[in-house]
Formats: C-alpha cells, sequence, structure tokens
C-alpha cells in the first residue's frame, strides 16, 4: 500500500522487505520476499577507475623525472589534481544512477524493510600489513561501499523505507529456518 506525502514522495506501507548486497563487481544485488531479483553491475565504476589509475600512473611517472618545484612538474601536479576532480563526479553519477535505479526497483516491488551487511570493519585497515597483496588492497580501498550507502540511506528514507544493519559473520553458513550453523 502506497500513500502520498505533501511533497509528492510515495510512503511505502507494506510488509515486503528486501536483503542487498553490496560488491565491487556488482555495486547492488537484491531479492525480497516476493522472489524479485535485481543485480545492478559496478563494471561502469571499474571501468572508471582503472582508467584513473592508468593516467594517474603515466603521469606520475613523468612528474618524478622532473625537477620538484619546476614549471613542468607544476603541470603535471594541476593534471592529476584536474583527472582526479573529473573522475570523481563521473563515480558520483554513476552512484547516483545506480542506487536510483535501486530506488525505483523499490518503490515499484513495495519494498518497506531492507537489510544489508555490516561491511565497515571489511573496507578499513587495507594496508600491507592487515590485507593481502596489492590488487586486493586496492580493490578495498577503492571500493565506493561508503558513498552507495550514503546514497541509499539519504535516497530511501525519503519514502520512509527502512535500512537495518546486520552482522555478517557466518550467514553463508546459517540454515535460514532453523538458524544453526552448518
Amino acid at each position: 500500500m502506497k500513500t502520498k506525502q505533501e511533497n509528492d514522495n510515495v510512503l511505502i506501507q507494506s510488509n515486503n522487505e528486501a536483503s542487498i548486497d553490496l560488491g565491487e563487481i556488482h555495486s547492488i544485488t537484491s531479492i525480497d520476499n516476493n522472489e524479485n531479483a535485481i543485480i545492478i553491475t559496478g563494471r561502469k565504476l571499474r571501468e572508471i577507475k582503472q582508467l584513473r589509475n592508468k593516467h594517474i600512473g603515466k603521469l606520475k611517472s613523468r612528474r618524478s623525472k622532473c625537477v620538484k618545484g619546476s614549471r613542468q612538474y607544476k603541470r603535471y601536479s594541476r593534471a592529476i589534481k584536474r583527472l582526479t576532480f573529473k573522475t570523481k563526479n563521473r563515480i558520483s553519477n554513476i552512484v547516483h544512477k545506480t542506487t536510483k535505479l535501486y530506488l525505483d526497483y523499490c518503490i515499484k516491488n513495495n519494498i518497506s524493510k531492507i537489510y544489508y551487511g555490516d561491511l565497515d570493519s571489511c573496507t578499513r585497515n587495507t594496508k600491507k600489513e592487515h590485507r593481502g597483496n596489492k590488487i586486493t588492497r586496492q580493490k578495498l580501498s577503492q571500493w565506493n561501499y561508503g558513498q552507495i550507502m550514503r546514497e541509499l540511506i539519504n535516497k530511501l528514507s525519503r519514502y520512509d523505507i527502512q535500512l537495518v544493519k546486520v552482522k555478517e559473520y557466518y550467514t553463508s553458513k546459517k540454515c535460514p529456518i532453523c538458524k544453526k550453523i552448518k
């Protein structure tokens, strides 16, 4: 059941609940009680980040051959800042579109509550001594988990859709019916 709010946002009042899994390859994967599912890919985000890393690597390599403080050194530094600014805006735009797509899915399927996993500990401490190899650390540090969650909280709260954080310990091993670890 949907009700109108004074600013034309539709408040969702149903008992349909969903769970989401946020990932690096697929930004949002979700399924609800009525077995409706959606997978929103994050390939465009990955593409932008990889291209940014490649170009910044080239610029830093060229800048390292210059004398610090020289005119050419400053040009490369400005080019790095411009590239970083442009890609940051592109990433924000894609995150907005991704979360808007998920919001539309929630409205269409009358989802009133969403459960998501607590991944804060996974994305922190990505230094050498804490997490795997260089590639894994880079992926974890560039993952847009926090940005996606902020956008989801902002957008879903307008429609009175609750977001519930759940600890992810043993969720793949636990039986959903008897709650025992198998």
